[in-house]
């Protein structure tokens, strides 16, 4: 009897519960059921897949855009499919800001199966779906810690993904 009573009181608290108050949920903007962190990546990512020959230009536009259309990214990916035999190497762009300016990464051949702290790429690769990351401290180059949040979309076609976009939303800085 008890554990069921303990089992009955567990279901009635997660069925109570019906938004989270933490600060992180707190400072994104919903529209509906989605985050306008969610639709703008989709929105770029749609738009990027829909190109017949995607160049460096198309693909560092769509993450400028979106860099400057939403001051609390932190900074942008795209990372096309594993492209090796062993479906490991992975061709990324990176931009993100750094005091008043962005930098660019380019990567031709990033492995995100043997890369630490690969989970924005091979969490929504793997489960074919859009995720949120754990939140996370980022250290720049000045000492400055970030703490952000990832949001990865796949874009998939034929039921592969063909590419994944991604948008790191800053959730605070502690200098």
């Amino acid at each position: 009897m008890f554990k069921t009573s303990g089992i009955l009181i567990a279901v009635f608290s997660i069925l109570t519960i019906t938004s989270c108050t933490c600060s992180y949920c707190g400072k994104l903007e919903y529209v509906n059921t989605q985050t306008t962190i969610e639709a703008e990546v989709q929105k770029q990512a749609r738009e990027l897949s829909t190109r017949s020959n995607l160049q460096k230009e198309d693909i560092l536009s769509a993450i400028g855009m979106l860099l400057s259309e939403n001051p609390r990214i932190f900074g942008a990916a795209f990372a096309t499919a594993p492209y090796d035999e062993n479906m490991e190497l992975i061709e990324t762009y990176y931009v993100y800001r750094e005091g008043n300016e962005t930098k660019t990464i380019h990567d031709l051949a990033y492995n995100f199966l043997t890369s630490a702290g690969s989970n924005w790429y091979k969490k929504p690769y793997l489960n074919k779906k859009a995720m949120w990351s754990i939140p996370y401290y980022d250290v720049d180059g000045s000492g400055a810690k970030y703490y952000l949040t990832t949001y990865s979309y796949p874009v998939i076609e034929n039921s592969e993904v063909k590419f994944i976009f991604t948008a790191d939303y800053l959730l605070n800085i502690k200098e």
